[in-house]
């Protein structure tokens, strides 16, 4: 059950990441991520009032905290693309992101099977090479925005983890909001700069959608990693192998051959973890 709500999570961040992409090529980035996160956190709210959840103060601690690392490392990775190497930034964030939180639940005393082992051990590098693409870029890689990035992912994880699944999506609207309120600074000067692009009805739907699966993503892994973080961070974090099969599938981007031996080690890994 972990591994296949882990692996609806991935799904879910994948076609996000595909129609926040999207939405970026039209409208500033930072733009798009705020609307992401707030549509989420709204929604969220809605939820668990229409649902009489309650919230706590830990709660409120944990998705604060979670909301932080997201904000942290959205920044980083969006300032790591920019000034660095993609297939750098990319796949080091990724990996990350999975091997801090897996470790702190092996130390937690979670306990794998040897074909499980196995798996962890294929799905790092199969995120490393679906996330791998080729570029000329020269100058700085981007290292330390990278690893940034996946510290504040990590603690992204860590912080849901935490806050748990008995408060239902509490834990999201705080980790949202807050992660849309650290956001806004940013988002401020993107709107009043001259490269804010179109904020044209297209745009604002693909956020809007990509906001509504930011959150279902997010409570499935909520409920995964509460049985499981190790296996839950891992596999969630191979979502982008969804992202390139919906760019293949629906732009017909090309799949370089070192993707698609990520994309069969991902198919391996998941597979050996759910045994």
């Amino acid at each position: 059950m972990v591994v296949a709500l882990a692996l609806a999570a991935a799904l879910g961040y994948g076609l996000s990441d595909f129609l926040g992409g999207l939405a970026a090529k039209r409208l500033h980035v930072a733009l798009v991520t705020l609307l992401v996160q707030a549509v989420g956190g709204a929604l969220a709210l809605v939820i668990a009032v229409a649902a009489g959840w309650t919230s706590s103060p830990d709660v409120a601690l944990w998705g604060s905290v979670a909301g932080a690392g997201s904000a942290l490392g959205t920044l980083a990775l969006y300032r790591g693309l920019a000034v660095g190497r993609m297939a750098v930034v990319a796949p080091v964030s990724a990996v990350t992101a999975a091997s801090i939180p897996a470790v702190v639940g092996i130390v937690g005393g979670e306990r794998l099977t040897a074909l499980g082992w196995i798996g962890i051990v294929l799905a790092l590098p199969a995120t490393v090479l679906v996330s791998r693409v080729p570029d000329d870029h020269e100058g700085p890689t981007g290292l330390r925005e990278a690893l940034v990035a996946g510290v504040g992912f990590a603690v992204l994880y860590l912080g849901l983890h935490r806050a748990g699944d008995q408060a239902g999506t509490w834990p999201l609207v705080w980790e949202m909001l807050v992660s849309a309120v650290l956001l806004l600074p940013f988002a401020w000067f993107a709107w009043r700069g001259p490269s804010r692009g179109s904020f044209t009805r297209s745009p604002v739907l693909m956020a809007v959608g990509g906001g509504i699966l930011v959150l279902g993503a997010s409570q499935l892994f909520v409920v995964a990693s509460s049985d499981g973080l190790a296996v839950a961070s891992i596999v969630t974090s191979m979502y982008p192998a969804f992202t390139v099969l919906l760019a293949y599938a629906v732009l017909r981007e090309r799949i370089s051959g070192v993707q698609g031996v990520g994309l069969a080690l991902s198919a391996a890994a998941v597979a050996l973890i759910a045994v």
